[in-house]
């Protein structure tokens, strides 16, 4: 077990719960009892032993909830990832339909230019006067 992280699988041996602190029939400590057994005396010294030995039997609660925490948290790092991959896809998608529009356009424009060339290699040139071929003179 570091600082940081508990080893949860250490931990899960201990005595099964419940655990309650108990002041001992003495007064000057208090027992955590599982059932009828002690498994921890906390002493008065220093002061505080009555919330040390509640904070002591509070162990199997607050480990059953680091672990479901755990067990949450590793779900939404899970669902995160998702909206990272998620996001990333789809900006890879736009950024796919951005390139085939790009090159859509070029294609396009190179067929606007080879129209226009066979327009222009195709269209009889216009009569003396300024009439073209097969219409009325202007302005007739």
């Amino acid at each position: 077990m570091t600082n940081d992280t508990l080893d949860l699988e250490t931990l899960e041996r201990h005595t099964p719960g419940p655990w309650r602190a108990v002041p001992h029939e003495q007064g000057s400590y208090w027992d955590v009892m599982v059932g009828a057994s002690c498994i921890a005396e906390v002493y008065n010294h220093p002061p505080g032993a009555r919330h040390n030995a509640a904070l002591i039997a509070a162990a199997p609660a607050l480990l059953a909830e680091v672990r479901r925490l755990r067990e949450y948290s590793a779900g939404v790092n899970v669902d995160l990832q998702m909206m990272v991959n998620d996001r990333r896809n789809e900006r890879e998608a736009t950024a796919i339909q951005q390139r085939l529009l790009e090159q859509e356009l070029v294609g396009l424009r190179a067929d606007v230019l080879r129209l226009r060339r066979l327009l222009e290699a195709t269209r009889p040139p216009p009569l003396p006067g300024g009439t073209p071929r097969g219409g009325q003179a202007l302005g007739t």
